[in-house]
């Protein structure tokens, strides 16, 4: 895989990963698995405001590199 290839590759992984992490929290709310104590207004605000810009990011990436 030539390192180009791999750039892209990587940030199409990024772009599934932010996928999966938004339709989790849709889905399945944010303690659909009792994963015990954690800061719901922390995990909340990194999905809802982190996530998006980073999806945005990485397409913007793919697109200026085809």
């Amino acid at each position: 895989m030539k390192p180009g290839e791999r750039d892209l590759s990587t940030l199409r992984h990024i772009i599934s990963y932010c996928d999966e992490i938004s339709d989790a929290l849709v889905n399945h709310g944010l303690t659909a698995h009792h994963y015990g104590a954690f800061d719901a207004d922390f995990l909340w605000e990194t999905a809802t405001e982190d996530i998006p810009p980073l999806k945005a990011f990485c397409l913007q990436q793919i697109a200026e590199r085809q």
